[in-house]
């Protein structure tokens, strides 16, 4: 444990000052964390928000404790500690054909964490969200001690996508899906502009997971669809896969006009060739885990990221707009359908419509676009994901997740994070 002041570095350009980080290995060294000092919950570090940063508070790592608990693939239920990661999981129970039913777009979310935001992945319409697979939670908290929530129980409700004020979440249960294979059947076809997407919904039902990634280059906003579905060919092998890495931060942004402009071109065309394939749920997943700390090539300045969600299609056809006339936004813009599967959580994000996530490289003209952006979806009756969204202002929280205040009502009371306390000063 280190007892003197650190930084605790997030993967945007945000920095946070923790008085204290402890990184305990036992359910007793979380218990003696909680009951000591305000703290803050943090486990993968891939929030793009403010949701997870200490202010100057104990910064309580969970991914000390990353173990199997219990598994039963009979009724295909998993118990593992707060701080596994869901790669970590997923490399053991493919073995035995079972897999989380959501998955977020990285590997490296930890169990815990992907409670705390209710991670969604390119499934939604199917599965839902990641709570309505959570069968048990198990918390520490200062003023309760050990606590367990199931479904129905407030606590539960709190916690799932509770942006981890509820307390320290040290143990989860999970329903696991079988599967008939390690691999998918992947066609990628051509998106001429954005609002096609909603007029394919009919034919993207027969997969299960649809995505499709925005060329914002593009004055369309055309791009690429990509959908899915899973084999059944028994195949639970891995293949030999090379990760690159990033060695270190790039002295300046790497991402521009001109480089953002030759990879989507580039994209484009090798999603053309390729068309359809086999490939391992990893690669279609998470793609980009196969390059390591690839933030760093946003430079020292990072990146920041926008996520929303509206009922309908046009309006995130305008923020795309404004998000492409900035001359800020990268490569990395992806397009989903959220099914009508109500989450668990009482301020989860995922609701029925259309959410659209865009990362940006700092500028100028950034604020003033954020702005413009946030009228367009207050004015749609749409949210902001927390988990991602560093700007998010108070009153649109409220007005996006009503029970906020319960929410709050509920959280432990020893609970400091940079986010509670921007949305409650």
């Amino acid at each position: 444990m280190r007892r003197s002041a650190i930084d605790i570095e997030n993967w945007t350009r945000m920095r946070a000052r923790a008085e204290t980080l402890t990184r305990p290995s036992s359910l007793a060294g979380v218990a003696s964390a909680v009951g000591r000092a305000p703290y803050t919950n943090i486990g993968g570090r891939r929030s793009y928000s403010d949701i997870g940063l200490p202010n100057r508070s104990l910064a309580l790592d969970h991914c000390g404790r990353r173990r199997i608990i219990d598994w039963n693939p009979a009724v295909a239920r998993i118990t593992v500690e707060a701080g596994m990661r869901l790669a970590d999981l997923c490399a053991v129970t493919i073995r035995g054909g079972q897999l989380p039913s959501v998955l977020p777009g990285t590997g490296f979310v930890t169990v815990g964490g992907a409670v705390a935001s209710d991670v969604h992945g390119k499934n939604h319409t199917l599965r839902g969200s990641f709570g309505n697979h959570v069968r048990q939670i198990r918390l520490q908290r200062s003023d309760l001690g050990e606590t367990v929530a199931v479904p129905d129980d407030q606590l539960l409700r709190a916690s799932v996508g509770g942006l981890g004020l509820s307390g320290a979440i040290t143990d989860v249960t999970l329903e696991l899906q079988n599967v008939g294979s390690a691999y998918l059947d992947q066609d990628a076809a051509p998106l001429p502009q954005f609002a096609d997407y909603a007029q394919d919904l009919p034919y993207l039902d027969g997969y299960e997971f649809s995505a499709a990634w925005i060329d914002m280059t593009d004055p369309r906003g055309g791009g690429v669809v990509f959908k899915a579905r899973w084999r059944c060919d028994g195949d639970f092998n891995a293949p030999a896969r090379r990760e690159a890495t990033i060695p270190v931060t790039a002295p300046l942004s790497c991402i521009n006009a001109v480089t953002t402009s030759l990879f989507n071109v580039a994209y484009r065309r090798r999603a053309a060739r390729r068309g359809s394939e086999r490939i391992h749920y990893t690669r279609a997943l998470w793609p980009l885990d196969g390059v390591l700390n690839w933030n760093r090539l946003y430079g020292p300045s990072g990146f920041e990221q926008y996520q929303v969600c509206t009922p309908d299609i046009e309006p995130l056809v305008e923020v795309c707009r404004l998000a492409r006339r900035s001359g800020l936004s990268s490569p990395l813009t992806v397009l989903k359908r959220f099914g009508g599967r109500a989450p668990v959580g009482m301020i989860s994000f995922p609701r029925k419509g259309f959410t659209l996530a865009i990362d940006f490289r700092p500028g100028r003209e950034l604020a003033k676009t954020f702005a413009a952006m946030d009228e367009v979806v207050r004015a749609a009756g749409g949210a902001w994901y927390p988990a991602k969204y560093q700007r998010l202002r108070r009153s649109d929280l409220e007005r996006a997740f009503p029970a906020w205040s319960e929410v709050l009502a509920m959280r432990d009371p020893m609970i400091r994070t940079g986010f509670l306390e921007r949305m409650t000063s």
